[in-house]
């Protein structure tokens, strides 16, 4: 959609750093930032995190509260939409579908060492979709 007027009561998310994570056994999705086309998602670090997502099929997903369009994620990666000024850095993510991370209208995005155990067919590691100054590093298969 597109960006509206800025007020006191539009939400301002930035400043989320985390690091040493290991997480097994997910369901809909590694991550989940979604910003406003008019306040972006910034400054977040995600370092040294490890997340498996569930393999088993009959693993119901979910779609994420707060979003207009329908979006039903089952074992997804990182997906990442209206952020600004993220940094990943030895991110490992197994994913039953999709990329491992995608960015969509993001802008100074740096992520080095972002692997997964198997690339699926027809998709990236790495998704970007409309976005700016994006600088990878070292996206791979690691088994």
């Amino acid at each position: 959609s597109d960006a509206v007027p800025i007020t006191e009561s539009t939400p301002i998310v930035e400043g989320i750093h985390i690091s040493g994570i290991t997480a097994t056994g997910c369901r809909s999705a590694a991550g989940f930032f979604y910003g406003l086309p008019e306040m972006p998602i910034r400054d977040v670090r995600l370092s040294d995190v490890s997340i498996q997502m569930t393999t088993d099929l009959e693993e119901p997903g979910a779609e994420p509260d707060m979003v207009a369009e329908q979006i039903n994620m089952a074992g997804d990666g990182i997906w990442c939409r209206h952020v600004e000024d993220m940094e990943f850095l030895n991110v490992r993510v197994n994913t039953r579908q999709g990329p491992a991370l995608r960015l969509e209208h993001a802008s100074r995005i740096e992520a080095a060492g972002i692997t997964t155990r198997q690339a699926h067919e027809n998709t990236p590691i790495v998704e970007v979709i409309q976005s700016e100054q994006v600088t990878l590093s070292e996206a791979y298969v690691n088994h």
